[in-house]
């Protein structure tokens, strides 16, 4: 049976289900739903230690008794056949004498709602904005204790699933034009990206714009300097403006000579605003 279906984390603290020994399948769908599906902190210790999407932190003992396995013998085997097979990956954290495991699921965003749309279309919103909402009131349900105040509105949560949409259309038209892929979306990147949306109407508004993007000589290192665009670029309010408006589009050279002059006059106002944008941020391009 092909497709795939959505299910709530509290499914394993269900009252009508009694504990007991967990399968490895059980304890592999018990990782996923443990999993972040945002960027998240945690304390270890005495510090606080990022959290990324797609991965959680756990100690061997937690997960034996959650599995209700004898030994933490076999967390340890199962979690290397895991490894072994490019389904996690793990790292220690923490003390010697008290150590956590942060896992990380490999290809996370594949077992998610936003990574399956072409098997569900018609109904894909619908269920991303129910699952979205359930998943935020678990993952920040510590949180929301210690501040109330930092849990976002509904609309906000109504763009999450369209904000991570986004990413993936980006590196996926980064992947193809070989521009540098997002690995962390900050806080200053979701606000610019979720501006964006707004200004194109929308994901598919979004992917017209990576569409154009990837068809521009100058974005593309089909230029003088063989400069490429970059997510922070494409973000910018007024780069992005200039890309919709076709400032940025290919120009034929079979064109009069003025449209060539006016290409590389556009051409060195992106590489001056490129270079100031580099220097306003400097290292911090994540």
């Amino acid at each position: 049976m092909a497709g795939f279906i959505t299910i709530e984390r509290d499914l394993w603290d269900h009252p009508l289900f009694k504990r007991s020994e967990m399968t490895e399948r059980e304890a592999w769908m018990w990782m996923l739903a443990q999993s972040a599906w945002d960027d998240t902190r945690h304390r270890v210790g005495s510090e606080m230690i990022e959290v990324p999407r797609g991965s959680f932190v756990t100690t061997l003992r937690e997960m034996q008794s959650v599995f209700m396995w004898r030994s933490d013998k076999r967390v340890r085997t199962f979690l290397t056949v895991l490894e072994r097979e490019g389904m996690i990956g793990r790292t220690t954290v923490g003390s010697a004498n008290a150590p956590k495991t942060h896992v990380t699921i490999c290809n996370y965003d594949k077992y998610q709602i936003d990574g399956r749309t072409k098997d569900a279309p018609g109904t894909h919103r619908g269920r991303a904005e129910d699952a979205v909402k359930k998943e935020y009131n678990n993952t920040t349900r510590e949180e929301a204790k210690a501040s109330l105040s930092a849990q976002p509105t509904l609309p906000d949560l109504a763009h999450v699933d369209e904000i991570s949409q986004a990413v993936s259309a980006y590196n996926e038209a980064a992947e193809a034009v070989g521009w540098s892929k997002v690995q962390k979306l900050s806080r200053e990147r979701r606000g610019k990206l979720a501006a964006r949306l707004r200004e194109a109407g929308g994901i598919e508004g979004w992917r017209v714009a990576m569409s154009k993007a990837r068809a521009s000589p100058l974005c593309t290192g089909d230029n003088e300097r063989g400069w490429v665009a970059s997510f922070d670029f494409l973000i910018s309010k007024e780069k992005f403006t200039r890309l919709m408006e076709g400032q940025y589009d290919d120009r034929k050279s079979s064109r009069s000579q003025p449209r060539a002059a006016a290409q590389s006059d556009a051409f060195r106002d992106l590489i001056n605003d490129a270079a100031a944008m580099r220097r306003t941020s400097g290292a911090d391009w994540r």
